[in-house]
């Protein structure tokens, strides 16, 4: 069956943003001479975790030196652990080539996610939007510059686009319970890649149901009522059969029932201990046990778990004695948050939050700019369907670090919903017709 003139130029216009992307991701890898070079001493956590993985086959802690035994662990979700340690095992540890497999894998899954922002935004309010936030992530600043790191970041941004995509699909296809159980069962596997998005589950799974009963408005209200238990029940179920042998895994290893990951109070803490009115950098260089060798060794001493159960003790203690001071940080992380970061990466002898160099003062800008056209949106009389519920995902999950600490990477994974945020706003702006593009 011959393809339409229209769509071909559609398959050859998206094909060229693609490689432009990956052009550029790779370029900026390539340029600022992170290209296939192993992370040190920052953000090693995955490259030692990869490593016990690759050697043992079971999750060791990756905060406990070498030279003393390490015990089981639960502090990285484990996909790209194994990812990691796949990719040592493939080329060598720490290698030329292993990192710059891993780095390659993270320039092209950022580079995809543009594929899946036009399809989400363009089912949403037409080609323009789609387009728009599309070009928009393909030249993201903070997706670009990120690319280089070992970590899950770039993988979760295809993933969170992905997650919006089959949100929108499931809401304007029949409804079967099969889809909304295939549904949970995604949301499960991205928790296993990163957790953070947990608390926007109920945003993206309420929107499919919200348009199904839109689609069945002619039935009882008793009909709708059901439709919507059952999807929810069957998401919730294929959410709990996916995440459930990782948690008896850690249950059976720590004898308590933890959600992926057991790192949140470690952060809680990070975000409150005596030097989180500093730049965030010093509370890394002294508080961040992979920084700190008298660190190290109260966390062997004490193991994983007790040193996570030590920072939630003194995180309360620090909460419960001046409230008011944890809220105080919570402002100014927020404003961190949507500034892009200004004051993690700012000088501390100017009296402004200014970048010290030109890259983060153009992820500072963009980031401001975003944040500009998401009130903006908000203030739309007609928003464009899914407008704010998207808005209100990049909102929620911006209050965990805000919560507890903040570095522009933790800002990455909604640059997909904030892309789709832009689109859809331009597009109501301009008054572009509302509808499913042919």
């Amino acid at each position: 069956m011959s393809v339409p003139p229209s769509n071909r130029r559609i398959d050859v216009r998206l094909a060229g943003l693609l490689l432009i992307a990956l052009a550029l991701r790779l370029g900026v890898l390539i340029a600022t001479g992170q290209f296939g070079r192993s992370p040190s001493p920052d953000y090693r956590e995955y490259v030692i975790a990869g490593q016990r993985f690759l050697e043992s086959g079971t999750m060791f802690s990756p905060m406990i030196p070498k030279e003393a035994k390490p015990g089981p662990s639960a502090f990285l979700p484990p996909v790209y652990v194994a990812i990691t340690a796949g990719a040592y095992g493939l080329f060598g540890v720490e290698t030329f080539a292993a990192t710059a497999f891993l780095q390659i894998l993270n320039a092209l899954a950022t580079t995809a996610a543009v594929a899946v922002v036009l399809a989400a935004a363009r089912e949403l309010a037409g080609q323009a939007a789609g387009w728009i936030a599309a070009i928009l992530l393909a030249c993201n600043p903070i997706v670009v510059g990120y690319v280089g790191f070992i970590w899950d970041t770039s993988l979760f941004v295809l993933a969170v686009a992905i997650s919006v995509l089959f949100s929108i699909r499931l809401g304007r296809t029949s409804f079967r319970l099969l889809h909304f159980l295939a549904f949970g069962a995604w949301l499960g596997l991205l928790a296993h890649l990163n957790p953070a998005l947990t608390l926007c589950y109920p945003l993206l799974a309420i929107g499919p149901l919200f348009a199904q009963t839109r689609k069945v408005g002619s039935i009882s209200r008793s009909a709708i009522g059901r439709h919507a238990v059952l999807g929810c029940s069957m998401t919730v179920a294929g959410w709990l059969i996916v995440i459930t042998p990782w948690t008896v895994r850690n249950h059976s290893e720590f004898g308590e029932l933890m959600y992926v990951r057991t790192g949140f109070m470690h952060e809680i803490w990070l975000g409150v201990c005596p030097e989180a009115e500093d730049n965030p950098r010093d509370v890394f260089n002294r508080q961040f046990v992979l920084r700190n060798p008298e660190l190290q060794r109260i966390h062997v001493a004490l193991g994983e778990r007790g040193y996570i159960n030590e920072c939630a003790r003194m995180a309360r203690e620090a909460i419960a004695a001046d409230p008011l001071r944890w809220f105080k940080l919570m402002g100014i992380r927020a404003v961190d948050f949507w500034a892009g970061t200004i004051r993690s990466h700012a000088d501390p002898q100017t009296l402004l939050w200014w970048p010290r160099s030109p890259l983060r003062l153009a992820i500072a800008l963009f980031a401001l700019a975003e944040f500009a056209l998401l009130l903006f949106g908000l203030m739309l009389r007609r928003p464009p369907p899914g407008l704010r519920r998207l808005i209100g995902m990049a909102v929620v999950f911006s209050l965990t670090y805000i919560a507890t600490q903040v570095q522009i990477r933790y800002r990455t994974p909604i640059e997909p919903i904030l892309a789709m945020v832009i689109g859809l706003t331009m597009a109501g702006r301009l008054g572009l017709p509302f509808r499913k593009s042919e």
